[in-house]
C-alpha cells in the first residue's frame, strides 16, 4: 500500500512537471553559492590576463613608441634645425642609445629611411617655414639619403605575430588556470565540501570557456595585426613614391 501510494504520488509530481522542464532536467541545478563561485573565478581570469598583458606586451609597446618619439624629435632637431647630414653610424649610435635607455626592443625602433621620410613630411607640411629654409632643409635630408648604405630591416611581421600569438595565448591559458584556483578554493572554503564534486566540473567548464574565448580573441587580433602590418608596408611604399615626386616638384618650383 505504502509503495503503491509513493508511486502515485511520484507519478503526479511527474505529470505536473512541464514539457519544457522535462527536457532540460538532465542539467545540474546550481546555487547561489555556486554561482558566486563561478563569478568571482571570472573575475579573477579577466584581472589576471589584463595586469598581465599591461605589465608584459602593453609595457613593451609603450617602451618602442616613446623610444621612436624620441628618435624622431633627436633627428629632426639635428637636421631640421642645426642643418647637419647624419651617416648611418651616427644615426645607428642614437638608434642604440633609444634602444638602450628605454629597454625598448632594437629591432621594433625606426630604421633611418623612415625617419627621413617622416622628417620630410614634416617640413613639407610645415606653415612656419618657407621657401628656402624647405629646400636647405630637403637638401640636407636628399644628402642624409645619399650617404646611407645601410639597408637596416626590421624582423618580419609574420614572426612578430606569431611570438604576440603565443605569448598572449600563454597568458590566456596561466589567467584561465589562476582563475579556476581561485574559484575552486572559495567554494571549498564556504563549507561546501561535500558538494564540491558536484560542482567541479562546472568551474572548470566557465572557467575554460573564458580562456578559450580570450586565447580565440589573441589569435583574431594578431592576425588582424599581420593584416595591419602588409597593409602598413604597402601605404609606407605609396608614401615614399609620393615623397619622392614631392620633393621634386618643390625643387624645380624653387629653381624656377
Amino acid at each position: 500500500m505504502l509503495n503503491s501510494a509513493s508511486q502515485a504520488r511520484g507519478d503526479e509530481m511527474l505529470d505536473s512537471v512541464s514539457p519544457y522542464s522535462r527536457e532540460w532536467s538532465w542539467l545540474p541545478t546550481v546555487d547561489g553559492q555556486t554561482v558566486l563561485s563561478i563569478i568571482i573565478g571570472l573575475a579573477a581570469t579577466s584581472l589576471t590576463f589584463w595586469i598581465a598583458y599591461r605589465k608584459t606586451i602593453g609595457a613593451r609597446e609603450e617602451r618602442v613608441h616613446a623610444a621612436n618619439r624620441d628618435i624622431l624629435a633627436t633627428v629632426l632637431q639635428r637636421i631640421a634645425v642645426e642643418r647637419e647630414v647624419l651617416s648611418d653610424a651616427q644615426f645607428e649610435a642614437i638608434r642604440k642609445a633609444r634602444s638602450y635607455r628605454s629597454d625598448a626592443p632594437f629591432h621594433r625602433l625606426f630604421i633611418f629611411r623612415e625617419v627621413l621620410e617622416i622628417v620630410l613630411s614634416d617640413v613639407l607640411e610645415n606653415r612656419f617655414l618657407d621657401k628656402q629654409a624647405k629646400n636647405d632643409v630637403i637638401g640636407v635630408i636628399e644628402r642624409c639619403r645619399t650617404n646611407s648604405v645601410l639597408e637596416a630591416v626590421h624582423e618580419s611581421d609574420t614572426n612578430v605575430a606569431e611570438q604576440k600569438r603565443k605569448y598572449i595565448a600563454t597568458l590566456a591559458f596561466v589567467s584561465g588556470a589562476v582563475g579556476f584556483a581561485i574559484s575552486t578554493l572559495y567554494y571549498i572554503a564556504s563549507e561546501k565540501i561535500a558538494e564540491a564534486d558536484q560542482a567541479f566540473y562546472r568551474l572548470v567548464m566557465a572557467v575554460s570557456i573564458l580562456a578559450g574565448v580570450l586565447t580565440a580573441s589573441s589569435l583574431m587580433i594578431t592576425r588582424r595585426f599581420g593584416r595591419f602590418n602588409r597593409e602598413r608596408d604597402y601605404q609606407h611604399r605609396r608614401v615614399q613614391s609620393y615623397f619622392s615626386t614631392a620633393t621634386a616638384r618643390f625643387k624645380s618650383d624653387n629653381d624656377l
